[in-house]
């Protein structure tokens, strides 16, 4: 929980004094035989606005006679932290301040001599208003408060967040709250690509965000998924450029040095099928799969698997053609018998108008070949799609699509879908939804329920947002301050309650908020 904090305007003489001073102790009524010096440290110091230091500070009983703290493992009232703007000289004060209810954490003696480490990590105990230079001390009192210290001051720089894609993707297969947040951070200088973990539970949060290369702020990457419900043993992210794959293996959340070695692919138009798809463990010399949706000159489409080996390099797996046009929209899964999908939605036109070909393409563990094993036609032009896999092996999938009618009527429709274990497949009859005469639809997100229940956001021409879901699926709108969502936004399941909304919010990074576009609890905005 955030701490309670309070702000103030110092001089530039104040700021000065006070880092003379930081690191003495303020003794009232103490014993000259008793002193505590605090040293602290930030690492690193620079970081991206939502990243979550590691700060280490240790207590040091620099006098001759043992000294009382509240235990820092306990306490809830210690200890105090300062923050100050260096353009601005604001300083901020984060402290918990005790409920009337609470109670106060045991003391503990630190012998003469003797040290006590302590950590937090940072923005569980202050937070930034915006990026920019700041200075940063820990202050602790004792002796039952009649006495503290400050430690001397770590600057610290916070970069802005500019979020240009995002790939998320489950920690484990299946259906599970942490999620990898796989995005490209744009700046004057360039690209990075960052990893930031999230809890996608009842109050999502942000835990850690890690900076792993220098990348074409232009280039769209791709991570890679675990088998349902299983950890993966490597993880690899591959993006295409220069005409061909290119990549790396993440271990621990960092850049490894194995990458995949450059392959070159044909001179006709090509996309990543996210998420990257594994090779189960007893495939001792294969590792990932990358699924390519490519269309070649004469227009068809066909899905091919390029197979990443432990070793980096990478061959050619099977194709098949898509049915029923260009690729509009793919996505891949594995299931817990390690056979891996690729759900494919196909756009083409006919004389009766736009139709869509919801197509399941199987590679299974033991067969060399690709297999169709279900399709459904649906009328009109794709605006977005989702799919999950249950823990059953259950695939469960949506299609929203519009279609304009002979009096310029604009009908949108939904059709939910499911392919069952045993092989079933069923789509289930689409449900309108109403649109307000004379406008447009331009843009989808949907996300997909444990029960099966579709969730969804629609973009108007004129910018609005509507939210809706399969059970009640009149439109109403989104509203909220700032969430005109003009940048990347996802729709994030939060396992059995209502999904959320991630959206990105320059220069602050990622931000959350209900369906509605109501706030949801502290925390969740930056």
């Amino acid at each position: 929980m955030k701490q309670n904090v309070f702000a103030r305007q110092i001089s530039r003489i104040g700021c000065m004094a006070g880092i003379v001073l930081a690191s003495a102790s303020c003794a009232r009524g103490s014993d000259d035989d008793m002193s505590l010096r605090i040293q602290l440290k930030i690492t690193p110091t620079e970081a991206v606005i939502q990243q979550n230091l590691r700060c280490d500070y240790v207590l040091e009983n620099t006098g001759s006679k043992a000294v009382r703290v509240l235990d820092p493992g306990l306490a809830k009232s210690m200890p105090i932290w300062r923050v100050t703007s260096v353009d601005t000289g604001i300083e901020r004060v984060f402290q918990n301040k005790l409920s009337m209810f609470a109670k106060e954490a045991q003391t503990i003696e630190i012998a003469a001599g003797a040290s006590l480490d302590c950590g937090a990590n940072l923005l569980d105990q202050v937070t930034f208003a915006k990026p920019g230079t700041y200075d940063v001390t820990v202050e602790y009192e004792w002796n039952d408060g009649q006495s503290s210290s400050r430690s001397a001051p770590v600057r610290i720089t916070i970069t802005e967040a500019n979020i240009r894609y995002l790939t998320m993707i489950p920690e484990a297969g299946g259906r599970v709250a942490l999620q990898n947040l796989l995005w490209v951070n744009t700046s004057p200088e360039g690209g990075s690509l960052m990893l930031t973990k999230a809890r996608l539970g009842r109050r999502p949060t942000l835990d850690e965000v890690f900076t792993l290369e220098t990348i074409d702020p232009r280039i769209k990457v791709y991570g890679y998924e675990a088998e349902n419900r299983r950890h993966p043993s490597h993880r690899w992210v591959a993006w295409l450029e220069l005409g061909g794959i290119q990549g790396f293996c993440l271990e621990d959340n960092e850049k490894s040095s194995l990458r995949v070695q450059f392959t070159k692919l044909p001179d006709v138009p090509t996309e990543i099928v996210a998420p990257l798809l594994p090779f189960s463990e007893t495939d001792h010399d294969q590792d990932a799969v990358v699924v390519l949706a490519q269309t070649n000159e004469a227009g068809r489409a066909n899905i091919q698997m390029a197979v990443i080996e432990k070793s980096g390099d990478v061959a050619e797996g099977p194709a098949t053609q898509v049915q029923g046009g260009r690729v509009g929209w793919a996505q891949g899964l594995t299931l817990t018998t390690g056979d891996r999908r690729v759900c494919v939605v196909a756009q083409t036109k006919t004389d009766e108008g736009p139709q869509l070909t919801l197509q399941e393409i199987s590679w299974p563990k033991k067969s060399g070949e690709l297999e169709h094993v279900g399709q459904a036609k649906i009328d009109g032009e794709l605006l977005g799609s989702a799919i999950v896999v249950d823990s059953d092996d259950t695939v469960r999938g949506a299609v929203i699509s519009k279609l304009r009618e002979s009096s310029d009527a604009l009908a949108i429709s939904l059709l939910r879908w499911s392919h069952a274990a045993d092989g079933r497949f069923e789509a289930e009859e689409p449900i309108a939804l109403t649109i307000e005469p004379g406008r447009d639809v331009t843009d989808a997100r949907l996300g997909i329920g444990d029960d099966g229940k579709v969730f969804g956001i629609l973009r108007r021409d004129d910018g609005l947002w509507l939210h809706f879901n399969s059970e009640e699926p009149g439109l109403k709108p989104v509203v909220a301050s700032e969430t005109n969502f003009s940048g990347i936004v996802e729709i994030a399941m939060l396992g059995t309650r209502a999904p959320a909304i991630i959206y990105a919010f320059p220069p602050y990074g990622f931000a959350f908020c209900n369906l509605d576009g109501t706030a949801m609890s502290p925390g969740a905005h930056p």
